[in-house]
């Protein structure tokens, strides 16, 4: 008898475990209780499942306002579809029209078979009088050296030459490998002051030391307020501040950059176009370290030879920059040579370097031994691009040089290098 009641007690105990399971429904419901959507903007409307939908389901929706639907407003589908083995799906409603009260109130119409209401079956789209503001970044690419600023311009839904009327801050997202490499201001958000267009942020490598090419991407949190533009997201290249070490060996010249615009331009101005130092194939640097230091020296055939000399390299402040340049670090800025943005990225991130000595004549028949100054940065595609920044009056550009100011677009001579050892 004691064994038939212990037989039963453990029969009861597991058809109660199989009552409790069968009790355990899933729920469905709005993601959120509250959505806003600004002047001909959109907002995704999303719903969303306690547990993964073993198949597809189709949730249709009711929705009432006394702004009309399909004119003042538009949905891009009157149910929400749910795909199999996810938990949510959305819909996207347009606000094309709508008055600042002209709430809509979204609901389930129909619970699928197999789930059960959750505590939000209704949600509020609350109209905003504000514009969305649509965003684009400044570039598609960059890298951080030792820092980085980051821009995006704005524009408006409806005013299309927008000024923030006061100071905003747009949360951004990193994601990536390099994301973890770098800090963010003001709380990783871009900042808009009033009476602006633009927003930055400022990424700044945590490791002075660290050299790698780690990714990371930024993106904007797309809430209604803000839409993507042109460029809706940006790539980062991690990489360090450029030195000697990094680019130990020897390169072999590959190509001036943009060379036929560069010389259109010389030659407008009435200049030779012939004299210019762009004659360099088989010309090489090689950077090596001696007792401690870090020294280049010139080889090969090449108009380059007419300004290198064998001699110390160090890092120096950035001289000689580009119009428009922005300094980042003791010895780095962020530019854009004309040249190199018709053909390659808009701005470029440049390490400075002094020479202890080069010829500052620039010329094989004068010799001037003195100081000199170079800018370079080691390409995505391992390629070294070297600018010259640093010379006196040369023997070519008559028309184009001016003796108290250097034009780092016209005099710069960027150039590519390939490693070839």
């Amino acid at each position: 008898m004691k064994r038939f009641l212990t037989i039963m007690a453990s029969a009861l105990m597991i058809i109660s475990a199989m009552s409790c399971q069968q009790i355990e429904t899933p729920s469905i419901e709005f993601a959120r209780s509250l959505y806003s959507v600004r002047n001909e903007a959109s907002t995704d409307i999303t719903l969303v499942l306690s547990k993964e939908s073993p198949s597809d389901i189709t949730v249709p929706l009711s929705f009432a306002s006394k702004a009309e639907l399909g004119t003042e407003y538009t949905v891009s589908s009157e149910n929400i579809i749910i795909k199999a083995g996810e938990t949510s799906g959305a819909i996207t409603l347009t606000n094309n029209s709508l008055g600042s009260d002209d709430e809509i109130r979204i609901s389930i119409k129909e619970v699928p078979a197999g789930y059960t209401p959750g505590s939000r079956s209704t949600t509020i789209v609350s109209p905003s009088s504000q514009q969305a503001l649509i965003y684009s970044f400044q570039c598609e690419s960059a890298d951080v050296l030792d820092k980085y600023i980051a821009t995006i311009e704005l524009k408006g839904t409806v005013t299309e030459n927008f000024t923030a009327a006061e100071r905003l801050s747009i949360p951004a997202t990193l994601s990536g490998e390099g994301a973890s490499l770098v800090s963010c201001s003001d709380g990783g958000n871009f900042i808009v002051e009033a009476g602006e267009s633009k927003g930055t942020m400022t990424l700044t490598l945590k490791d002075a030391n660290y050299t790698g090419a780690a990714k990371l991407n930024i993106n904007i949190t797309e809430d209604g307020a803000y839409i993507g533009g042109n460029t809706e997201t940006m790539e980062i290249t991690v990489k360090g501040v450029l030195s000697p070490a990094v680019i130990a060996g020897t390169w072999e010249f590959e190509e001036t950059i943009n060379l036929e615009e560069l010389e259109m331009w010389f030659e407008e101005y009435e200049d030779d176009a012939s004299l210019l130092p762009v004659h360099n194939d088989g010309f090489r640097l090689t950077f090596s370290r001696n007792n401690g230091a870090y020294t280049v020296t010139p080889s090969g055939e090449g108009d380059w030879n007419n300004y290198f000399r064998s001699s110390a390299i160090s890092w120096t402040k950035p001289v000689n920059t580009p119009s428009g340049a922005v300094i980042l670090g003791n010895y780095t800025a962020d530019e854009s040579n004309m040249f190199i943005a018709e053909v390659d990225t808009p701005r470029q991130q440049m390490t400075y370097f002094r020479l202890d000595k080069v010829n500052r004549a620039f010329s094989a028949d004068t010799e001037t031994a003195g100081a000199g100054a170079i800018a370079m940065r080691l390409r995505n595609d391992g390629r070294l691009e070297i600018h010259i920044r640093d010379y006196s009056t040369p023997p070519f550009g008559e028309m184009w040089w001016d003796d108290e100011k250097f034009d780092a677009d016209m005099f710069s001579f960027a150039s590519t290098f390939k490693k070839v050892n």
